[in-house]
């Protein structure tokens, strides 16, 4: 069944692969540098990072950029084959709901198209002189796999820079929600991540850049869990630096670029008290404020 941000002419394989944002990956080695101490016994911020950032996942950024690479080259392929009509129509502007904290997200499209196969999959896609934007909706019918999510892009033309939300809502009413900010020509990234539910590892909230080799993180490096009384409220917030295969580095090596943290501070306790699971559901089960557009097939 389709998933969010495949390729492909007829419908969207379940994300597989997916090539990363121009920033190393965190790679094995030593610690970084606490800049607010964490429990010796506890895994570092950065070992946390590449288990739920680098590893198959909903966290996974690099597959998901990946993924939003891939479709956006199969549509252009598709309309290289046939004029799509769409492509010439009036842009219609929206401006999706996204977490407290989040930048404007200004999207524009002319396109839609229903993936079909039951997937509840929706593809709407606009480009205008500078940027091509897309929002892959997915609401599933009840008893399927696929999860409820949304992935909304912008991406430039000439392929260096991409800014990516996905937005996951589940059955019980928790929420997650990843930004993704990278610029291929400068090997800069910068990844927010935050959720309401289990299972992320940094549901709490956790933002990460890197630039030059440098790493910065900062946030609280768990999920909430009430019933062992680890709450969010409750958990230290960690700051680190690092270079890319996780060597100590001094304060001052990351002082310029924490400052250059440009997402949003995603965080469990603002989306619940917020409500934000609500607001998310409408984005994506009902496709709040998303247009009525001319198929891509027309």
């Amino acid at each position: 069944a389709p998933a969010p941000g495949g390729g492909g002419g007829g419908g969207a394989p379940a994300p597989g692969g997916g090539g990363g944002g121009g920033a190393p990956a965190p790679g094995g080695g030593g610690g970084g540098q606490a800049q607010t101490q964490h429990p010796s016994h506890q895994q570092t911020p950065f070992h946390v990072i590449k288990e739920h950032l680098f590893n198959k996942g909903p966290t996974d950024f690099t597959e998901r950029i990946g993924m939003v690479d891939e479709r956006m080259q199969s549509l252009d392929k598709r309309n290289q084959e046939k004029k799509r009509k769409c492509l010439d129509e009036a842009l219609v502007d929206y401006q999706p709901d996204l977490p407290s904290g989040a930048r404007k997200f200004g999207m524009k499209f002319s396109c839609m198209e229903d993936m079909g196969e039951n997937s509840g999959l929706v593809l709407y896609f606009g480009k205008d002189d500078k940027s091509a934007f897309i929002a892959e909706v997915q609401s599933p019918p009840e008893g399927s796999s696929n999860p409820t999510m949304a992935v909304l892009a912008r991406c430039a033309l000439d392929g260096d820079k991409v800014h990516i939300w996905q937005l996951i809502y589940e059955d019980d009413g928790a929420v997650s929600a990843v930004e993704i900010q990278a610029d291929r020509s400068k090997k800069h990234l910068q990844v927010s991540v935050g959720g309401t539910g289990s299972g992320l590892g940094l549901g709490c909230g956790v933002r990460f850049i890197s630039e030059g080799g440098e790493i910065y993180t900062e946030g609280k490096f768990q999920d909430h869990d009430a019933s062992s009384g680890n709450t969010c409220s409750n958990a230290p917030t960690i700051a680190a630096c690092s270079n890319s295969v996780l060597t100590e580095q001094n304060s001052s090596a990351c002082a310029s670029l924490s400052k250059k943290m440009r997402t949003a501070n995603i965080t469990r306790d603002d989306l619940d008290q917020r409500g934000y699971g609500g607001q998310a559901r409408q984005l994506i089960m009902e496709r709040n404020r998303l247009p009525q557009l001319t198929s891509f097939n027309d």
